[in-house]
């Protein structure tokens, strides 16, 4: 059982009004009992060649419009997003249990947007997106060297620039669903759909 009491089946009513808002608060919660890695996603893409692709990546917030992620344009999720810029997320939280799954398209953030992201790093993060080829091949002696260059950037961290490839990421929520399981196994599925950003959240609960 867990230390936190029984989570019960969630209630439909406030999903379809602020269902970003919703997650947010189970993320916030998570983070609060540290329930598993409560920052972590699985990021579903699709390849140049239509292949699917997937990966485990740090959200960085969820906004009104939807999750943002950080990533070098030129590393594989990069290059997916460049050719099919549409993506699928999953929030695990096993404390108590809850999914959030969101799908819909993904928009390169501004200058300004990648550079705040970019910013609240800390020095040795920052050293490691100026230095690292992300997703390129290294030789077997390579990380020793590449740490070396991490180390040695991160002393001077004022001279660390945004790499012109490093962006924030949105995925544009499209599509979400609230699953949670409570003490007894009871399960509570709720998915809502818009057409587009602009467009009311429509809702609908279905059988687990």
């Amino acid at each position: 059982m867990s230390d936190h009491g029984p989570a019960r089946p969630e209630n439909d009513s406030d999903a379809s009004t602020d269902p970003l808002g919703r997650l947010r608060s189970w993320w916030e919660q998570a983070r609060e009992i540290g329930s598993g890695i409560p920052d972590a996603i699985s990021l579903a893409t699709v390849t140049p060649a239509g292949l699917p692709a997937n990966r485990i990546v740090i959200a960085k917030r969820v906004d009104d419009s939807g999750v943002v992620f950080v990533t070098s344009g030129t590393s594989a999720k990069g290059r997916d997003l460049a050719a099919h810029p549409e993506a699928a997320a999953v929030f695990l939280w096993p404390d108590p249990l809850r999914q959030v799954r969101v799908s819909g398209p993904v928009e390169v953030l501004d200058d300004a947007g990648s550079d705040e992201l970019f910013a609240s790093h800390a020095p040795l993060s920052r050293a490691g997106f100026v230095a690292s080829r992300q997703s390129e091949p290294m030789d077997p002696d390579g990380l020793e060297r590449l740490w070396e260059r991490i180390r040695d950037l991160a002393e001077t961290p004022d001279e660390l620039a945004r790499p012109a490839t490093w962006h924030g990421y949105r995925l544009v929520a499209t599509a979400i669903e609230f699953w949670s399981q409570d003490e007894e196994r009871t399960q509570t599925r709720v998915q809502l759909t818009r057409a587009t950003p602009a467009d009311p959240w429509q809702q609908r609960r279905v059988q687990p």
